[in-house]
């Protein structure tokens, strides 16, 4: 996978993540102001009673599609990382693969692929010849001048 593909993937799925926890976060707001009923048990101590409505079971499948985004968002960032791996192993120097490989399972993916996307390296190789034939032979029979 190329460095600007890798990019966008990554970049896609932060955009997902961010966009899920929006409208978990909505739906929970949402679902605890309006779906509900709060009472003071206590001093300082409250409790909540779901209205079992339609608009209750909207917010959960709100909250759930909210999860789905987040959960997207995440498998996108996991394929970029893994093709940022497969875009440095190319290379022959593998110290960029290594500390994508370490940092990454170590836990700091985030951080050391925002490295990665500032500074690390887009292995490139040239283009393969051409897969067009051959120009054909002169006729048998015919001398070249």
């Amino acid at each position: 996978m190329k460095k600007p593909t890798v990019t966008w993937v990554w970049l896609s799925g932060l955009a997902a993540i961010i966009a899920g926890f929006i409208v978990v976060a909505t739906g929970i707001g949402l679902m605890l102001g309006l779906g509900g009923v709060w009472t003071q048990t206590g001093a300082s101590s409250y409790h909540f009673a779901p209205r079992l409505d339609s608009f209750f079971w909207g917010m959960v499948s709100i909250i759930a599609v909210g999860g789905v985004v987040i959960l997207a968002g995440l498998v996108m960032q996991f394929v970029a990382w893994i093709g940022a791996m497969i875009n440095t192993w190319r290379s022959s120097e593998k110290t960029w693969f290594l500390l994508l490989l370490v940092l990454g399972v170590l836990g700091f993916q985030f951080i050391m692929m925002i490295v990665y996307l500032i500074a690390g390296p887009d292995v490139t190789y040239p283009r393969p010849p051409s897969m067009a034939y051959p120009p054909p032979a002169p006729p048998q029979g015919m001398r070249a001048a």
